[in-house]
């Protein structure tokens, strides 16, 4: 991420952001180059995972799931580490499989109370450019393969794709086995929309003891992953802004990326 430093109020400083972005920059270092974001990710997982259920985006604008989930990499990879969890192999963080993020992405779309009828799913489809390979839909006790300790009400199916993620403007079509309550047609469309990690506040940061107010703008690159509370977790700034930045990081909270 990178931050501007202002002009100084007191012994204060207030920190504007202008980009963000988790993915870290490339850095010199005389020892060991930092880990990669997908380490940092499966990290984050397996960490996520030693007290949290897993947590699939909703493929509804307002969170609710009412048409279905979406198991991305990242959500499969909290599944994945929280099965060993409670199997009593839990993974080690430091040293996650190679495989965790592997996955594919895993649709589970759910049936719809229409009035006095409920209808099933039957299939679904991605469309990013042009439709995505896809596996046959998964029912029933065929779901813990596709999707092995994934808690899926009856009636439910799960549909594999050949993609990890979701991406922005890809469509998910869902068939019903019937018309869908009172519409006309056997299909709904959703549209996937990303929302991308943004500051909620421009926190005053107090200086480090020993460091002068700076007479200009100063930028900090910031490489780390932001969670799902908002927190930008294992950190990386160069060792010249160390001082500023653990200051700023020790306030910063952020919007994390979101995908419905």
């Amino acid at each position: 991420m990178i931050f501007m430093v202002t002009k100084p109020i007191r012994p204060l400083l207030l920190l504007t952001a202008l980009v963000a972005s988790v993915a870290p920059r490339a850095q010199t270092s005389t020892s060991q180059s930092a880990p990669s974001q997908d380490a940092l990710l499966a990290r984050l997982a397996i960490e996520v995972a030693t007290d949290h259920d897993p947590l699939p985006l909703s493929l509804d604008a307002d969170g609710s799931g009412h048409h279905g989930v979406v198991y991305d990499r990242f959500t499969h990879a909290v599944l994945a580490a929280r099965v060993a969890q409670l199997k009593g192999t839990p993974l080690d963080p430091s040293r996650p499989p190679a495989s965790l993020l592997s996955h594919p992405l895993v649709v589970v779309a759910l049936p719809l109370a229409c009035g006095s009828r409920t209808v099933a799913p039957l299939d679904v489809d991605l469309d990013h450019q042009g439709q995505v390979a896809k596996w046959q839909p998964a029912s029933g006790r065929t779901i813990d393969i596709v999707l092995p300790g994934g808690h899926v009400p009856a009636g439910a199916i799960a549909v594999q794709f050949a993609d990890t993620t979701l991406f922005e403007g890809e469509v998910v079509h869902i068939t019903y086995a019937g018309v869908v309550c009172a519409g006309t047609d056997r299909t709904v469309d959703l549209r996937v929309s990303m929302t991308t990690p943004r500051p909620r506040s421009r926190p005053s940061i107090e200086l480090p003891a020993g460091n002068s107010a700076p007479s200009r703008p100063i930028t900090l690159n910031v490489g780390g992953v932001v969670d799902q509370d908002g927190r930008l977790r294992y950190t990386s700034v160069p060792a010249s802004t160390t001082g500023i930045g653990a200051s700023a990081l020790a306030w910063m909270r952020t919007g994390p990326l979101r995908a419905t």
